[in-house]
């Protein structure tokens, strides 16, 4: 894969031949037109003894995560994505000192955003009461030049460049590539940042079963909802406190395919080229 990034010479727009960049990224969210409100503690208990929104299976199956300042919940950030048609919010994770990975479509949305967004605001660890490690402001962004190309969903990889070096004090995932054959049946887990009681500041995490791969995507069971774009996808068997991500979560059930199964990204040979490319850019 080759490398974009809204500082260099403008890519091609999306000709249609691609699936994802004129779809809707199912799993991101649209133009909030006012912020939402926090719950009262009523709303929240109220909200811990019932059920969420059905998702796969007839429940939801996620969980808050209460404890953010741990690892490796504290390298889960919530984004919040401004662009020249509104703001937008999603999921990124720390992956070295400066470097928030996330999808292609969190940074570089034609139709929904104009093209790249403006700025995007990361916040490690955050919950609904507070922001344990702060904000930061992005300094530029990079995905995959064949997303804007064509919007294929298996080049829906990006990230977010940092001015700060956040990383070198909360840490950062571990990532590398997996056998996709090997896959299938293994249970994973997804956490990243939905909407969920009147906002999207609450880190949620769910895990399922892989159904499913294709060219550089697989098809999972978790239960996933707007928002949480661009959150790391481990295993459920690796080392909770310090799990190494492989996928990337970008999308609801594709439209015509078997099965209503969510999908993510999979971090191939070409895009832990390109990580490693990220990585080096200042």
């Amino acid at each position: 894969m080759e490398s974009a990034s809204n500082t260099s010479e403008p890519a091609l727009a999306p000709t249609g031949e691609g699936d994802g960049a004129t779809d809707k990224a199912a799993g991101f969210v649209g133009t909030l037109a006012t912020e939402l409100t926090k719950p009262t503690w009523t709303q929240r208990l109220r909200d811990f003894s019932t059920p969420l929104l059905e998702i796969i299976n007839g429940s939801d199956d996620r969980l808050v995560q209460l404890q953010t300042k741990t690892p490796p919940w504290r390298a889960i950030c919530s984004l919040e994505i401004a662009t020249p048609n509104g703001l937008f919010r999603g999921t990124g994770w720390l992956a070295g000192p400066r470097l928030v990975m996330t999808a292609a479509h969190c940074v570089y949305r034609p139709r929904e955003f104009g093209g790249w967004a403006r700025e995007i605001i990361v916040s490690p660890g955050r919950t609904w009461r507070s922001q344990p490690f702060g904000s930061f402001v992005s300094q530029r962004f990079s995905c995959a030049a064949e997303w804007i190309r064509t919007g294929r969903r298996e080049t829906d990889l990006g990230c977010i460049h940092l001015a700060e070096p956040v990383g070198e004090s909360l840490g950062w995932f571990r990532y590398a590539g997996a056998d996709p054959g090997a896959l299938v049946g293994a249970s994973v887990v997804a956490s990243g940042y939905p909407e969920f009681s009147g906002t999207y500041n609450n880190l949620l995490t769910a895990s399922g079963a892989v159904h499913d791969t294709a060219p550089g995507r697989i098809f999972y069971d978790v239960d996933t909802t707007d928002g949480q774009s661009g959150a790391p996808v481990w295993s459920l068997d690796d080392d909770p406190a310090n799990p190494t991500v492989f996928a990337v979560h970008t999308y609801e059930p594709d439209p015509g395919r078997p099965g209503q199964f969510n999908s993510a990204t999979l971090l191939t040979a070409e895009a832990l080229g390109l990580i490693a490319e990220w990585q080096n850019l200042q």
